[in-house]
């Protein structure tokens, strides 16, 4: 007969090696990543590192607090985390601007959320736009953002970059242009 002490340990043992091959980041290469959950390939800023725990693709530097590179797909007709409008097949890429900033807004962690510019841009051959932004965290922190958006087949791209605006966000505002510059679909 196995004893309960034997068993207990056995059982945690075989859960603790399991919990130790789920890593939570991935360190990311100076070199082109094919992300095919979200459709996309760029080369990489150097040592950045990959979440391995969210549905999307997003990779920071110093921590997701100070600054996050992020690209997720989003299907048309579904609604959007914070507010209740959607993306349409149909929508120009102005309207499309629209209803992120809208999201924006309607996000309570997000205040004084102000848009600096917005315009027209093509990403990956694709028609969309490009808007800039700031906002202050619910603890204070100043963020700086930048987000591109385009329509591709059933999906809605949305690229971005966030990064505290003291120190961050011109610190690795490079990084990201050479991410964004690199991004082709699959």
């Amino acid at each position: 007969m196995i004893s309960r002490k034997y068993l207990a340990g056995l059982i945690l043992f075989s859960f603790l090696s399991g919990c130790a091959t789920l890593v939570p980041w991935t360190p990311m290469r100076a070199k082109e990543y094919a992300e095919r959950s979200q459709g996309f390939k760029a080369v990489m800023p150097p040592d950045w590192m990959r979440a391995n725990f969210v549905p999307y693709f997003i990779i920071t530097k110093d921590g997701t607090a100070l600054d996050a590179i992020m690209v997720e797909r989003y299907k048309f007709k579904k609604k959007l985390e914070y507010t209740k409008k959607m993306f349409l097949p149909d929508m120009t890429s102005q309207e499309l601007a629209d209803v992120e900033i809208d999201n924006f807004k309607s996000n309570l962690k997000v205040g004084r959320f102000e848009v600096s510019s917005n315009r027209p841009i093509t990403v990956s051959g694709q028609q969309g736009f490009v808007f800039e932004y700031s906002f202050v965290t619910t603890d204070g922190l100043k963020i700086n953002g930048i987000h591109y958006g385009f329509i591709y087949k059933e999906w809605v791209y949305r690229i971005r970059f966030e990064a505290a605006a003291q120190h961050y966000f011109n610190k690795y505002l490079t990084d990201f242009n050479r991410f964004r510059e690199s991004f082709i679909l699959l």
